[in-house]
């Protein structure tokens, strides 16, 4: 066996796919997409529950239902929304108002978004970055949609920094967990210590609603988890240069797909 046998060939690119589940708190699933559109400034493309977002070999889809949806949407939209608070309810921790301020945080969620990813990966190296590139966008979601999002087997929830907000151990990256408005029932508000106002003031993040920025003329805000790449069907030009965005998760397009783009 000669030397060139012994050398290890590059391996073929293999298809990784990867899923997560993000809560939040509107009401209307529907209306959770827009804001998605809005975000990555895509044009709304008919009435239908999901988004696809692209970049190079990337894909995430985007599912979004509530418990009011009819047939088995309605229904794993449900009890998924009270299986995460059930969990978070039964969670053995000694972090007790993290523990308290998620449950509440996640019995005020009303939709869910169901979100499948998928990319080509040749080794862990280049699977590692590219969840890491697909992590991106969806956390950029999840602070939009004032979420809490959960990947792989959803015992580990994080908040819209990938920080961990309490895993199925009882442990917590934050030292303490407030979201920009939290759900308290009338008699927790009532009985609420000085100390707790004061951190939820302090702790409180805030949620952007402004849309990504042009690289150009510099319009608006540049969003962390949208690149500008080669223009994609359904991306809007900058309405201060008219420029069209040159890089960033675009939306998948039928005509596109069909060819006729």
């Amino acid at each position: 066996m000669g030397l060139f046998d012994k050398l290890k060939k590059p391996k073929d690119p293999q298809r990784v796919k990867g899923a997560a589940m993000l809560f939040c708190p509107e009401t209307d699933p529907k209306k959770a997409l827009d804001r998605v559109e809005e975000l990555f400034q895509i044009e709304h493309a008919g009435d239908r529950n999901n988004i696809t977002l692209v970049q190079d070999d990337m894909e995430i889809i985007l599912l979004a239902t509530c418990p009011d949806d009819e047939g088995e949407n309605g229904e794993y939209a449900k009890n998924q929304l009270e299986g995460v608070a059930g969990y978070v309810y039964q969670n053995q921790t000694g972090l007790v108002e993290i523990k308290r301020n998620l449950f509440y945080h996640l019995r005020q969620c009303k939709s869910l978004i169901q979100v499948v990813y998928s990319f080509d990966s040749a080794s862990p190296a280049e699977t590692r970055e590219k969840e890491k590139q697909v992590m991106e966008p969806l956390l950029e979601i999840t602070e939009k949609l004032q979420g809490v999002i959960t990947f792989g087997d959803g015992m580990t929830l994080l908040d819209s920094k990938g920080r961990v907000i309490l895993d199925k151990a009882g442990k917590s990256e934050l030292e303490y967990y407030m979201p920009s408005e939290v759900p308290v029932p009338g008699s927790w508000a009532e009985d609420a210590l000085p100390e707790y106002l004061e951190r939820r003031d302090r702790c409180g993040t805030s949620t952007s609603t402004s849309p990504p920025g042009c690289p150009c003329c510099g319009s608006g805000r540049r969003s962390r988890a949208a690149p500008w790449r080669r223009s994609a069907a359904g991306r809007r030009p900058c309405l201060s240069c008219r420029c069209t965005p040159s890089a960033g998760w675009g939306s998948t397009c039928p005509m596109r797909r069909a060819g006729n783009l």
